[in-house]
């Protein structure tokens, strides 16, 4: 696996969008949500923050970053956009479907063996 280095540049790039996720989206994720509505004030602010064109080469508007960190940036809005509860309804989903795998498997396996017992010695030892 490669592990992408970020230069310092990008780190203060991610951490602007990590402060920009917490302090504008995550607020109003679930209000915009519920209610159908597309932040485009957001992905206005987006814009102005040159954030829509980054893995483009600056010829066509963008600002050439490499596309892991772009993908960052991505990950970084999208994990502000989590609903808690339906995140928790996921989790136990999941957890709910690995205990009946688990069943499954262990029905599946044959009985172990009962563990051989040491025979007891009628000697008494001195």
């Amino acid at each position: 696996m490669t592990v992408m280095r970020l230069d310092p540049e990008q780190r203060e790039l991610l951490e602007l969008v990590h402060a920009f996720a917490v302090n504008e989206v995550a607020p109003r994720a679930a209000a915009d949500e519920a209610a159908g509505a597309f932040p485009a004030d957001l992905m206005a602010q987006l814009g102005s923050m040159d954030l829509m064109g980054l893995p483009f080469d600056a010829e066509y508007g963008g600002s050439g970053q490499p596309f892991g960190v772009y993908l960052r940036v991505v990950e970084a809005l999208a994990t502000r956009l989590d609903d808690p509860p339906a995140t928790e309804k996921a989790e136990e989903k999941l957890r709910e479907f690995l205990r009946n795998e688990r069943r499954k498997i262990q029905a599946a396996l044959p009985e172990a063996p009962a563990p051989p017992s040491k025979p007891k010695s009628d000697k008494k030892r001195k």
